[in-house]
């Protein structure tokens, strides 16, 4: 999967994308419950479909290639 964000670098930006995202799904502002108390990893934490569309909201591009030897 490639992300191109289209006003430069990704990594800032990612990091500061995947905080948020982690934050609004804690809280509950994603529009499910928040999440109980407990240790979390953000890549657990957040579906990956409703991560993908809400970074798409910022405007970053998401391109899906298909590699050879690739699971799909």
């Amino acid at each position: 999967m490639t992300l191109i964000y289209i006003a430069g670098g990704y990594g800032v930006i990612g990091s500061a994308l995947s905080i948020l995202l982690s934050i609004e799904r804690i809280l509950g502002w994603d529009g499910s419950p928040p999440a109980p108390g407990g240790f979390y990893l953000s890549e657990t934490l957040v579906h990956a479909d409703a991560a993908m569309s809400r970074i798409e909201q910022f405007g970053i591009q998401i391109f899906r290639e298909e590699r050879e030897g690739e699971l799909s």
